[in-house]
């Protein structure tokens, strides 16, 4: 392929034109992912924890329950209590769920992998767009109200735990051998 050819399909693909339709299809799919967040309907699992909260509208009780004999996981636990029991807590959640996804997975770009990026740019909607077709199951970890609690939100701490670890590791030179001392 020649270097003018090369340039002038470059020039169209960079061009004005191109990248705002190439952001308003990235608002707009934005917009539909929100409304399938907000309007999917509670399945499976969210029955189950609903009914469970409103038989145990102790959060001890429900907390030891849940956390005992169904999964072991404290975080889990406390936000599947919060969120089933009061339906503004469940539409705070739904509201806040994609902007968070965003932005840890901006702070996962910018403090795990160090890459130099603006915020809403065109690397990093596509960088998202291959990210969110990773999921393996977007409809249970993203749409449904308790998976996603399962299996995002533990994601979302780990992403911001291994950027905190990351910035340690810069700080002291010795940081990774003394964490092997320590295992």
């Amino acid at each position: 392929m020649s270097p003018i050819l090369l340039k002038k399909i470059l020039n169209i693909v960079f061009s004005k034109n191109l990248v705002n339709f190439f952001y308003l299809v990235f608002l707009l799919s934005l917009i539909l992912i929100f409304f399938a967040i907000y309007f999917h309907p509670p399945v499976g699992d969210d029955y189950y924890f609903t009914q469970s909260i409103l038989n145990n509208p102790s959060f001890i009780e429900y907390y030891t329950h849940y956390y005992l004999n169904w999964t072991g996981r404290s975080l889990q636990s406390l936000l599947t209590y919060w969120v089933f029991s009061n339906s503004l807590n469940l539409l705070i959640y739904k509201f806040l769920l994609l902007p968070s996804l965003i932005f840890t997975f901006y702070f996962f770009l910018r403090k795990i992998l160090k890459i130099k990026i603006k915020f809403i740019s065109i690397d990093f909607i596509l960088l998202f767009v291959c990210f969110w077709f990773i999921f393996p199951a977007i409809d249970e970890t993203i749409f449904w109200t308790s998976g996603s609690i399962n299996y995002l939100v533990p994601l979302f701490f780990s992403i911001f735990y291994l950027g905190i670890f990351s910035e340690e590791l810069k700080k002291k030179k010795y940081f990774s051998f003394y964490f092997l001392l320590n295992r």
